[in-house]
């Protein structure tokens, strides 16, 4: 598969335009010539020992989750670690394509996979947890629906004609049914990304225009769940630690709470997650994300919320291994290996 199909693949689950804005997604460096791409790496961070994980398993590409270019780089030397790593990839011929916001923006990767741990169901598909409990988003997605949903069934490899026409030469694709929103624009493509993860992970028909609605809330930066039967803090912490296979999480009470209070709703938010979580303060019971500073989590500790901290990355690896079994499942990468990095990990460490 050429490089380019890649990308546009990958941009069909989580379009680009779902990022923050002061974010840097995409293809942030790209083979000198067109290639066929066989076999890729996944990481949460690219760094040297990850880059070298790639050349040794002859990968054509990367996926880092985080960019590894963020601010503007006025010049490439070798005098900095960020410098040489982009020279070196050049110079390996490696590819690198850096999601991060715009998969927390979708409801099924990043944040329903620490959800999902929380709670103890790593397996749990978004449709049955949505019937469970009620799920949205903190910041949700406003998105108005154009154009028309079209119900596409497909055999063997082969869009027909009218998905041809609506993805722009995406090309082929293993899907055997999916819902597709038609819109002007890509910003508008949440409908697109809704029914297609609804549908194929939950193994259900799509949703018609009217049940999905012109917004779904339970799209955008970071979500918040109201449990039907609660859960003991203490659990929830233990689970955390299970499921994101972690040998320790920080953590701190809410006022007048400990950890074997109950646990009706709680927060969460992949990374660094402050900003995003301070609106709930107070209204939830616990927030889970990777880090916050010593006084926003005071604020957290006396607005009477518990605060789970897994450090940034821990939040957010355990997410490539579920995305590596949703691309393989549908089929998104044909004749492409995934591999997931076995040098990346959090840089901080207890002793």
């Amino acid at each position: 598969m050429l490089l380019s199909d890649v990308v546009k693949r990958l941009r069909l689950l989580a379009p680009l335009q779902l990022a923050e804005k002061w974010d840097n997604v995409g293809l942030l460096v790209e083979s000198s010539a067109e290639k066929a791409v066989d076999k890729v790496l996944m990481a949460n961070d690219l760094t040297s020992d990850v880059l070298n994980e790639a050349v040794q398993n002859r990968c054509q590409m990367i996926i880092s989750y985080h960019p590894f270019i963020f601010k503007p780089l006025s010049r490439l030397t070798r005098m900095n670690w960020k410098e040489r790593l982009v020279i070196d990839c050049i110079q390996s011929d490696i590819s690198v394509f850096s999601p991060h916001t715009s998969w927390d923006a979708v409801s099924w990767m990043n944040n329903l996979n620490i959800i999902k741990c929380a709670l103890g169901q790593p397996d749990m598909n978004l449709v049955d947890l949505l019937k469970s409990s009620s799920l949205q988003s903190l910041y949700p997605l406003s998105c108005e629906i154009k154009g028309k949903l079209i119900l596409n069934r497909f055999s063997g490899d082969t869009f027909n004609e009218s998905a041809e026409e609506i993805y722009q030469g995406l090309g082929k694709t293993a899907a055997d049914e999916f819902a597709i929103v038609r819109s002007g624009a890509e910003e508008n493509s949440m409908e697109v990304v809704s029914n297609y993860s609804l549908s194929k992970l939950a193994n259900v028909k799509p949703l018609s225009v009217t049940e999905l609605g012109t917004g779904t809330d339970h799209f955008g930066c970071g979500l918040k769940i109201q449990l039907p039967t609660p859960l003991r803090e203490l659990d929830v912490i233990n689970n955390i630690k299970h499921y994101l296979d972690l040998r320790y999480v920080r953590y701190c009470a809410g006022h007048k709470r400990t950890t074997e209070s109950d646990v009706q709703s709680f927060a969460v938010c992949a990374g660094s997650g402050a900003s995003v979580l301070k609106k709930v303060l107070g209204s939830v019971d616990l927030i889970i994300t990777g880090e916050m500073s010593h006084h926003e989590v005071l604020d957290a500790k006396f607005n009477g919320t518990s605060v789970i901290l897994t450090e940034h990355s821990n939040s957010e690896r355990k997410y490539l291994t579920e995305f590596k079994n949703v691309v393989e499942n549908i089929r998104l990468l044909p004749n492409c290996d995934l591999i997931i990095s076995q040098t990346d990990k959090d840089p901080l460490d207890v002793y």
